[in-house]
């Protein structure tokens, strides 16, 4: 393995490298049951959608969000794309409420520099996918982002 990237998770090997078989680790994809689940945000890219085929959602910016998911019956990282198009902005919204970034009704600039690390609770459901080698299976994905709940102050109203 090269001297400068030996150090770093995930690293690629030399075309000579001996390669450990004790640190194979088969990649598995938990399904967890639909139901609402508390996420960390672990990874935020910008990037860019070319448009739907059939037209409907154009082409526009988009965020690629990273968040972990647990709960009770265990934990999965899923990947959702939040397009930055005026139809689909109440999920944007959603999504920075739920992680307590923005308040209901508030209009100011979506704060994408403090999405990493904040937390929230989502629905999650299952929804049948292709993979690229021609296999089904289901996968997780939001169904709706959660509004934090509502904290009780003994004595306030």
């Amino acid at each position: 393995m090269s001297e400068e990237s030996s150090n770093t998770t995930g690293a690629a090997f030399d075309w000579d490298d001996a390669i450990d078989s004790s640190t194979d680790k088969e990649r598995s994809y938990q399904l967890l049951p639909p139901g609402n689940y508390e996420f960390t945000v672990l990874r935020f890219e910008r990037g860019f959608y070319n448009g739907s085929r059939n037209g409907k959602i154009k082409p526009c910016p988009e965020a690629k969000i990273t968040i972990r998911c647990r709960g009770e019956a265990g934990e999965t990282t899923i990947s959702e794309r939040l397009k930055l198009w005026e139809p689909l902005a109440w999920i944007i919204t959603a999504f920075f409420h739920a992680c307590g970034l923005r308040k209901p009704g508030e209009k100011t600039p979506y704060p994408w520099d403090k999405c990493v690390g904040a937390t929230g609770t989502c629905l999650l459901e299952q929804r049948d996918f292709l993979a690229k080698d021609g296999t089904e299976t289901k996968i997780n994905c939001v169904k709706r982002w959660l509004p934090p709940a509502a904290k009780f102050t003994p004595g306030q109203f």
